[in-house]
């Protein structure tokens, strides 16, 4: 057998190896965690709920901006994220809250209005920022 061959081979094992390692490390981290994360959601549901009582979607966005300065780890992150679309879907929206929102099969659109909506916000070149407003296109265009 070929030296380059050898080689090739040696590769393509280390990377299987490797990806059934992570595969199996994110399975036993998911199942280590699954009670945790449960409870975040329901408790980023309940947040939401009582903050849209009294709020519109507008303040949603600027309170889930408030939380993400506040804490950010990735979990962190996916919390906020499900309190900004529960709280945009119970909130009162105002006129023209949906309004240039782009669906999110348009990528490329996305992301642009991405950029602009977190440099409106305040938030220029804060990728989680970008992250947060992916919520406001769930909200704004559901099932697509």
């Amino acid at each position: 057998m070929p030296k380059w061959l050898k080689i090739v081979l040696a590769l393509v094992v280390f990377f299987v190896l490797l990806c059934g390692g992570l595969s199996a490390a994110a399975y036993f981290w998911f199942e280590a965690n699954k009670e945790r994360l449960k409870g975040v959601t329901e408790r980023a549901h309940a947040e939401a709920g009582e903050y849209a009582y009294s709020h519109d979607a507008n303040e949603c966005v600027s309170a889930a901006l408030g939380k993400l300065t506040q804490r950010n780890s990735i979990v962190d992150e996916a919390e906020h994220k499900i309190f900004l679309k529960a709280c945009i879907d119970k909130a009162r929206r105002p006129a023209g809250f949906c309004t240039g929102v782009p669906v999110r099969s348009e990528i490329f659109a996305s992301a642009q209005w991405a950029v602009e909506k977190c440099q409106a916000l305040g938030y220029a070149g804060s990728q989680p920022c970008g992250r947060l407003v992916q919520a406001i296109q769930e909200a704004c265009h559901p099932k697509q």
